[in-house]
């Protein structure tokens, strides 16, 4: 009986672990956007778009986002050069590599169908485009 539980721990502590940036990552992710003119920090009202999913807000704002494969589409409008937009697209979070090395295939499953094995930068500076070239800032 004793054989057995040694070789039976490893195994158990594996499937355990199993799914490591869906418990440590969760599912949602927390983003600062910010706007700039010239390296300066600036208002802008944007809409971000993520799938079916639409975020409204001023900048600076902290939004929070689900994390999967889909890049996040952000416009903004400023008084300084109108609309312009970015895409901030995802990648995998360097907690699958924990999966690799402890969970195995099911722990990379696990994360790779509840997209938490995705992130964003939790941080985008957007530079409001034709900015430097509009002369004084304001």
């Amino acid at each position: 009986m004793k054989a057995y539980f040694p070789n039976l721990f490893a195994p158990m502590i594996g499937v355990m672990l199993s799914g490591c940036a869906s418990v440590i990552n969760g599912q949602n992710q927390d983003i600062l956007i910010e706007t700039a003119c010239m390296n300066r920090q600036t208002k802008a009202y944007c809409s971000a778009a993520q799938g079916e999913t639409r975020f409204d807000f001023s900048t600076p704002a902290r939004i929070t986002v689900a994390r999967m494969p889909k890049p996040l589409e952000i416009r903004c409008d400023s008084s300084i050069s109108g609309v312009y937009g970015v895409a901030a697209y995802p990648f995998p979070s360097l907690s699958v590599a924990g999966n690799v090395a402890v969970g195995g295939l099911v722990g990379v499953l696990a994360d790779g169908l509840s997209n938490s094995m995705w992130q964003y930068n939790s941080r985008i500076e957007i530079e409001i485009p034709w900015c430097s070239s509009l002369g004084k800032f304001k």
